[in-house]
């Protein structure tokens, strides 16, 4: 593989803001010398910022005085307004709300232990993946995705107790009972008001988390500095670097290698630094929808639908760089276990059309030229019925299930480079 040209800058470690492309090769060389420290570094960084979200949230003011702020449910919002205009009751409109904020305040704490519990159980894949994807809050929607059911059953027992204990189930019957008193009026729509405040709860807590994961992003090397400079410690004679954090000038490349482009972050002075490989190959994706017929996609993005309970009934990648190999295989309703087949072409896919067969499953692997499979990979994950969105799998692995009716709705399929050489900075 041809390497090429390195380009390099200096900037001041306090201020230097790390893209994540950048940041995603550095890690992958902390990875490649020693996965349990890179898991560890990104679950620590979760914790962090999971324990500040809570923190957050559950200070006085925390939903009340903040964007967080839970309004009147659009239910009940013709109740709100013509209760206010009667006497004795309208006063009691806004200490519904207030007292409601209050108790979410309280009760948002409730959700820590299951979100830990969460980052606890999260796989070297699970990081790895996540903290590649260009989306900035990726590791944040995967935690929603995953959490979401238990966090709900869990977290609505307490929350409605602090409700009763602050009385707010109380004060919202006293006005849907005036309301209801008033003559030729609709009695007010029977309202869930547990299940209301902690879907709120639920979604504060996921939306600070994803803006800590953005801060996060923007600079890593404050929660991942000690696990990167133990690691490479290891390799530098005399013990572990004392810098934190250097920004190196370009390194000569060895003789008959160029290095790579873009930034290169060297942590201290002699920490290893990846050097990237050419870049993975591009392709499209062509996905046969349920109802909509054939869509196309470029790898990178989710192709299919979330949510809408359509079958992904087939796929085909297309537009493959000459001489490269795309094989897989699908598990499909009433059919079971496909053969591995050559994709590449619009009219070999995987599944099947027309026939209203779920692909339940499916397993891809990359074969090509100049030894491509042992310097690319290919990686894949899918949004499955009653199940959401499943772990990265890749390079032939099975991700879906067989014979439980749980249909494929949506899919993300990428291509990667695998670890490269890594060149000691001297």
């Amino acid at each position: 593989m041809n390497f090429m040209k390195q380009a390099a800058k200096k900037a001041e470690a306090t201020a230097k803001v790390v893209s994540v492309d950048t940041v995603g090769d550095a890690l992958q060389s902390l990875n490649a010398a020693r996965p349990d420290k890179y898991t560890d570094a990104i679950k620590s960084a979760l914790e962090s910022g999971v324990n500040l979200s809570v923190d957050i949230l559950s200070t006085q003011g925390g939903f009340l005085k903040s964007k967080h702020h839970i309004t009147w449910p659009a239910e009940l919002a013709s109740v709100a307004n013509r209760a206010r205009s009667l006497p004795v009751v309208g006063a009691k409109v806004d200490e519904f709300e207030e007292k409601m904020n209050v108790a979410a305040e309280r009760a948002v704490r409730e959700c820590l232990s299951i979100l830990l519990e969460a980052v606890a159980h999260m796989t070297l894949r699970d990081a790895l993946g996540l903290f590649k994807m260009g989306d900035h809050r990726s590791m944040t929607h995967f935690m929603q995705n995953v959490t979401w059911d238990p966090l709900n059953d869990r977290c609505r027992p307490p929350i409605d107790q602090i409700l009763h204990a602050t009385g707010v189930p109380q004060l919202l019957g006293a006005i849907v009972q005036a309301y209801n008193s008033i003559p030729l009026m609709l009695n007010a729509p029977a309202f869930d008001l547990t299940a209301y405040v902690t879907t709120k709860c639920l979604e504060a807590v996921f939306d600070e988390l994803g803006a800590k994961e953005e801060a996060f992003r923007e600079d890593p090397w404050s929660h991942l500095m000690g696990a990167v400079s133990e690691v490479f410690g290891e390799f530098v004679p005399g013990g572990r670097p004392e810098t934190a954090l250097d920004v190196a000038d370009p390194a000569p490349a060895p003789t008959g290698m160029v290095a790579p482009p873009s930034v290169v972050v060297a942590v201290a002075v002699a920490v290893p630094v990846v050097v990237p490989v050419e870049s993975p190959p591009h392709a499209t994706l062509i996905c046969h929808v349920q109802n909509k017929g054939d869509v196309t996609h470029s790898l990178g993005e989710w192709a299919g639908t979330k949510g809408q309970n359509m079958r992904l009934e087939a796929l085909s990648v297309v537009d493959l760089p000459a001489g490269v190999k795309l094989l897989g295989m699908a598990h499909v309703q009433d059919v079971g276990d496909t053969p591995w087949i050559e994709l590449g072409q619009p009219d070999h896919f995987l599944g099947s059309k027309g026939k209203g067969r779920r692909m339940e499953g499916l397993a891809l692997k990359l074969e090509g030229p100049d030894g491509l499979p042992s310097t690319f990979g290919v990686r894949y994950r899918g949004h499955f019925a009653k199940v959401g969105d499943s772990e990265w799998c890749q390079d032939g692995d099975f991700c879906g299930s067989r014979g439980k009716g749980l249909g494929a709705q949506a899919v993300l399929i990428e291509f990667f480079s695998r670890q490269a050489p890594v060149l000691p900075m001297v």
